[in-house]
């Protein structure tokens, strides 16, 4: 049974009997304990590669961020632990070199690169807790109110297999 209460937010709203609250306690807790959780055992592998910390003459990091694999809080999915990290190019005209350094050095530490487009490379690197990804892209420095402005170096890493054989992928170019 629900009740009304006069002083809630919106008048009028029914909620659940204070006495079955303890029906539903339990299952909230149930929910929400492991969707807050994280392990964090695949971050400190891709901390620990070079990518995670490249530089390089021309660029400016502008932006760095990571998360531990989990579940999703809102939609109680599984998330992959993610390194992501921007840099400001300096030279504007340097764009395209500035990607190629970047994929010259990422294939010296050990990734398996494929050119996905003239702006963006996929690549594969096995680490020892599993399979590592890497995206290397050049992409306007504010997508979504300017498109067609300043580009900057984007380095996105996380966990999962890549096929290089899929027919998105185009093979020219490598």
């Amino acid at each position: 049974m629900a009740t009304r209460l006069s002083s809630w937010f919106i008048r009028g709203v029914s909620i659940p009997d204070p006495r079955r609250w303890h029906r539903i306690v339990p299952v909230l807790l149930l929910v929400a304990i492991p969707a807050c959780s994280r392990d964090h055992t695949y971050l400190p592998a891709l901390l620990a590669n070079p990518m995670a910390s490249y530089q390089a003459d021309g660029i400016e990091l502008i932006d760095s961020s990571e998360q531990g694999e989990g579940t999703d809080i809102v939609l109680a999915m599984p998330t992959n632990a993610e390194v992501v990290r921007r840099y400001r190019i300096e030279d504007q005209s340097r764009t395209a070199e500035v990607l190629s350094d970047a994929v010259a050095f990422s294939e010296s530490v050990g990734w398996r690169m494929q050119r996905e487009s003239d702006s963006a490379y996929l690549g594969a690197l096995d680490l020892d807790v599993g399979p590592g990804r890497i995206h290397l892209s050049t992409t306007a420095e504010e997508v979504l109110t300017d498109p067609d402005g300043p580009r900057v170096l984007r380095i996105y890493m996380d966990f999962g297999s890549v096929r290089f054989d899929s027919p998105t992928i185009p093979t020219e170019g490598k």
